[in-house]
C-alpha cells in the first residue's frame, strides 16, 4: 500500500530523489538499497538504474563541494610535514583518481571521503562525476538485476502471482 501511494504519487522522479537526499548526507550514509531492492521488482529494471545512479551520483557532489570549498581550512590544519605526504598523494590522485573513484563508488564503501578528497585536491569535476555514474550503474545493477532475477526466479517457484500481491 504505501510502495503504491509513493510510487503513484512520485513515481521514478521521486526514487531519483530518494537517492539523491540518500547520497547527499555526508559522512553518515542512509541506507537505501533495502528500498531500491524492493522497486526492482515491481518497477522497470533499466529505468530504475538510470533513475537510482543518477541521483545517487548528483547526491555525491555535496562531498565533492565541501571539499573544493574547505581545502585552505584543511590546509592550514595540516603541517609542513603532513603537507608534503598529502603533495605525494595528490599528484598520485592526479593520475590514478578515476579508477580509484570508479572502484570505490562500485563498492559498498561509502563514496563521500573520495567525494570531499576529489574537491580538497582540485580533481575535474566532469571526470568525478562520470567515474562516480559509472561505478554507480555497477553498484546498483548487481543489486537492482539480482534483485529483479531472485525474487522472479522465488516467485516463480513458489507459483506466486506478484501482481495478485501488489494489487
Amino acid at each position: 500500500m504505501v510502495l503504491e501511494v509513493f510510487l503513484g504519487t512520485f513515481g521514478y522522479f521521486g526514487i531519483f530523489l530518494v537517492s539523491f537526499v540518500s547520497s547527499a548526507s555526508i559522512i553518515f550514509p542512509v541506507p537505501f538499497f533495502v528500498l531500491i531492492g524492493g522497486f526492482a521488482t515491481i518497477l522497470n529494471p533499466l529505468i530504475l538504474l538510470f533513475s537510482v545512479a543518477s541521483g545517487s551520483s548528483l547526491g555525491e557532489v555535496t562531498g565533492y563541494i565541501f571539499g573544493k570549498y574547505s581545502h585552505k581550512t584543511i590546509k592550514k590544519i595540516l603541517k609542513k610535514k603532513e603537507w608534503k605526504i598529502e603533495n605525494k598523494i595528490e599528484k598520485w590522485f592526479h593520475k590514478n583518481g578515476f579508477l580509484t573513484i570508479l572502484l570505490i563508488s562500485a563498492s559498498p564503501i561509502p563514496t563521500d571521503i573520495v567525494g570531499i578528497f576529489s574537491g580538497t585536491v582540485n580533481y575535474n569535476f566532469k571526470l568525478f562525476l562520470l567515474a562516480v555514474f559509472i561505478g554507480k550503474l555497477i553498484k546498483f545493477s548487481l543489486i537492482i538485476y539480482g534483485t529483479f532475477f531472485s525474487a522472479n526466479f522465488i516467485l516463480d517457484y513458489f507459483g506466486i502471482d506478484l501482481n495478485s500481491i501488489i494489487n
